[in-house]
């Protein structure tokens, strides 16, 4: 693989992830040690070069297709509601779609399984000095619903989940 990228990695690398060098921040999902609850806590960097190589966002193959990695675009569309996307559908078909990875009995169905329960099971998330409720009962199902709602940028941004 090292020599795959360094002999064809210019030439591969638009065929397969989306440019970065645009997007101004990337959002940090990351879960935190607390025994009494689920918590994920939110926060942001700017991106700069070493994290535009590091945080490749991997185009999905249409417009209502999951996301295919932890790194997912968090866009702006006026007009709409809610204004920004990924959608509450396309939210719920990347939960599937990560489930099926977290199973499938691949060597990565690990770390699928932690993004997974990081981003869509209910809990609490900590944002600046907000703490959101999520959950059946709650204006928000899940962490991901609560930070895509609680980033006001109304370009493009990356949300990444960090893993343990």
């Amino acid at each position: 693989m090292p020599e795959l990228r360094r002999e064809h990695g210019v030439g591969l690398s638009p065929l397969l992830v989306e440019a970065a060098e645009k997007i101004p921040r990337v959002y940090l999902l990351q879960a935190q040690a607390d025994p009494d609850a689920r918590v994920v806590r939110m926060s942001f960097e700017d991106m700069d070069d070493d994290k535009v190589g590091r945080l490749p966002f991997n185009r999905p193959s249409g417009s209502q297709s999951g996301a295919i990695g932890p790194v997912l675009k968090r866009s702006s569309k006026k007009g709409q509601s809610p204004p920004y996307g990924p959608s509450a559908k396309i939210q719920e078909t990347t939960r599937k779609d990560f489930l099926l990875f977290a199973t499938d009995g691949t060597p990565w169905g690990g770390y699928f399984k932690e993004i997974t329960d990081l981003l869509f099971k209910p809990g609490i998330l900590l944002f600046n000095d907000g703490r959101y409720e999520t959950g059946p009962e709650c204006e928000l199902p899940h962490p991901l619903a609560a930070a895509l709602h609680l980033i006001s940028e109304t370009t493009t941004v990356f949300v990444a989940a960090v893993d343990g």
